[in-house]
């Protein structure tokens, strides 16, 4: 329950850093930035809820207040000093990363204790992060995991792609995103 409620307090963090992404943003991409960051808010709360429900099937009690989060994240501060909208990407996209090892992370401890069902969870998140840094433009995607490789299936980039990629993201994440993913296969 421990790692659970470590990732609660990162993933409850994310939120704080698509805020400033989301209200900061400006420039020709706006609208597609605006809807990508409002769809990384809607995950974030989706997996919350999922990790929060997975620690009390487990018999623990969810730590997922911010008061927590603020003292239990391994994410770095947003820095606030950003303008230009690639570095609100940017700096999204290394938050998101974090927390894309850290959820391998718990993945792989969760596998190592025998508890598939949280390993399950842990896949599926990743597979929402790994979604998103995509979709950013971030190279960090799955480089750098040494465990990624086993978890996250990768397609040819055609239309199967980006409905394979929603997976894990939840109905409303992914029901936000799917005109910015035509958008973006219009190109």
């Amino acid at each position: 329950m421990a790692i659970l409620n470590a990732r609660l307090a990162d993933r409850r963090d994310l939120i704080p850093h698509a805020t400033p992404a989301h209200g900061n943003i400006k420039g020709p991409r706006f609208i597609a930035l605006h809807q990508l960051f409002d769809a990384v808010v809607d995950a974030a709360e989706d997996s919350m809820d999922l990790l929060a429900e997975r620690v009390v099937q487990l018999g623990g009690a969810a730590e997922g207040t911010i008061q927590g989060a603020t003292t239990r994240t391994g994410l770095k501060a947003y820095p606030l000093t950003l303008v230009e909208e690639r570095e609100h990407v940017e700096a999204l996209a290394s938050a998101l990363a974090a927390y894309g090892a850290s959820i391998r992370l718990a993945l792989e401890q969760t596998d190592t204790r025998g508890d598939q069902d949280t390993a399950d969870l842990c896949t599926a998140i990743s597979r929402g992060v790994d979604t998103y840094l995509c979709i950013s433009g971030s190279s960090r995607r799955t480089s750098g995991y040494p465990h990624a490789r086993r978890h996250v299936h990768e397609h040819d980039h055609d239309d199967r792609r980006h409905t394979d990629l929603l997976q894990g993201l939840g109905h409303g994440a992914a029901r936000r995103l799917q005109p910015w993913l035509a958008a973006q296969r219009r190109r």
